[in-house]
């Protein structure tokens, strides 16, 4: 099928339509009714003042009379929008739909979520037995361990609830809001809410100058033995499994989830959305852009299998 597509400049300049054609226009949405009657007239070689119309089985408008079946059409408008199509060989559809920005994420939560998920963690402050911290460090209203280290200038933020035995090395930030955020019709950004939190289990060893950011509506959760190396980057709601071993500066973006005993080296960055099995090898500086099943080893820019496991 050989599909031509036209703007409303070249309304005066339309050519004729041949069997194996679409003729898609797109154009804005002012008269759309009469362009259509416009360019009917131009394929049939007939005055608009000729053409009948009938609804078809499904409602569908079509062409009756003389010029009945000598050529199908379609019409949709959304917005400022007008999409036409033609062909002479068969019954034709076409949708167009304009992209409205979702507004006002906190009410659209209020209305269909319960409201343990879209109110802010409430944890009051509470430190376990043997932790050490520094006195640089600031914790907000969130549950520490026992027997934890947090060394100088961390800071962690209210909701986070950190498990036993866990060292946070010098700098980290977590339980801040993520990046994630909108444009409204005027182009300008938003920054919709992050209502969960982060979890961190028993056992865990985050590196210097780290960013585990909170989640929006389920926590962002670091399993239990896992151990993260300096300037690492964690995105929003992110599960990380036990006993995952994450070498520097890796970037792991929002919503992924990392099964367990998985090795992933240095300078790595993981896609949004992205599911990666128990026993997986990422090796350095890869770029995981699609799901990695089980005990496999992937490694490139962008990655792809380079070893069964």
């Amino acid at each position: 099928m050989d599909i031509k597509l036209f703007s409303q400049e070249q309304l005066c300049s339309a050519e004729p339509i041949l069997p194996g054609q679409l003729h898609i226009w797109i154009m804005p949405n002012s008269g759309g009714h009469a362009i259509l009657h416009q360019l009917l007239g131009f394929y049939l070689s007939c005055s608009p003042d000729d053409l009948l119309f009938k609804k078809g089985a499904h409602g569908k408008p079509e062409l009756s009379g003389k010029h009945a079946g000598k050529i199908h059409f379609n019409l949709s408008h959304s917005g400022d929008q007008l999409a036409l199509i033609f062909s002479v060989d068969s019954p034709v559809g076409i949708d167009i739909e304009k992209i409205h920005p979702v507004k006002k994420r906190a009410r659209i939560a209020e209305r269909f979520f319960h409201p343990n998920y879209y109110k802010p963690i409430d944890i009051q402050k509470s430190i376990g037995k043997n932790a050490q911290i520094s006195p640089s460090a600031t914790i907000m209203n969130a549950s520490i361990g026992n027997n934890c280290i947090i060394h100088s200038n961390v800071v962690i933020y209210d909701g986070v609830e950190i498990g036993d035995d866990v060292i946070i090395h010098a700098g980290t930030v977590i339980g801040h809001s993520g990046l994630g955020c909108e444009r409204d019709q005027y182009g300008s950004l938003h920054k919709f809410p992050h209502y969960s939190n982060v979890i961190i289990g028993s056992k865990v060893d985050i590196g210097p100058n780290c960013q585990i950011t909170k989640g929006t509506l389920s926590p962002t959760t670091i399993g239990d033995g896992t151990k993260i190396d300096g300037l690492c980057s964690i995105g929003h709601n992110t599960v990380i499994g036990k006993n995952n071993w994450i070498a520097s500066s890796v970037t792991i973006a929002g919503s992924v989830k990392v099964g367990n005993e998985c090795i992933i080296y240095a300078s790595s960055d993981i896609k949004d959305q992205i599911r990666i099995g128990n026993n997986v090898i990422i090796g350095m500086g890869s770029l995981i852009l699609q799901n990695i099943p089980d005990n496999q080893m992937w490694y490139g820019a962008p990655a792809k299998q380079i070893k069964q496991l």
